[in-house]
């Protein structure tokens, strides 16, 4: 159970932090973003730190069960699948992100809102 604690607390406060500081950063933080994703060695450097995250993730928290930890669990494997879609497919990632942040900010904002509250959650259940 142990394992299970320290990654809640670290997808909990990582999640957190992430929705805290996209949602605070406001448009201009947003056209940042946009722009290192315009970089293809960024994508393709940020792909393996993902896979990396993932992987340790679910090869020490598989848990498919019907509880708060299955977050855990979809959060490793969420991580993993965009690092390998970063790695095998950078353009294809460029693209998708530029129109996600650039005709879908309100869309986006309510994502970060939420994936801070699912952060909260794993905060307060570990």
């Amino acid at each position: 159970m142990e394992i299970t604690i320290f990654l809640a607390r670290f997808w909990g406060w990582f999640s957190v932090i992430t929705a805290v500081v996209y949602l605070l950063g406001g448009n201009s933080f947003l056209d940042e973003l946009l722009k290192i994703h315009k970089d293809k060695n960024f994508v393709f450097l940020s792909g393996w730190v993902l896979l990396f995250l993932g992987l340790a993730t679910i090869i020490s928290h598989n848990l498919w069960v019907a509880d708060w930890r299955i977050v855990i669990t979809i959060a490793g494997w969420v991580c993993t699948f965009k690092g390998i879609t970063r790695i095998a497919f950078p353009e294809a990632t460029q693209k998708i992100t530029a129109a996600i942040l650039k005709d879908k900010i309100a869309r986006f904002r309510i994502v970060m809102v939420i994936v801070g509250l699912l952060g909260v959650y794993l905060i307060c259940m570990s």
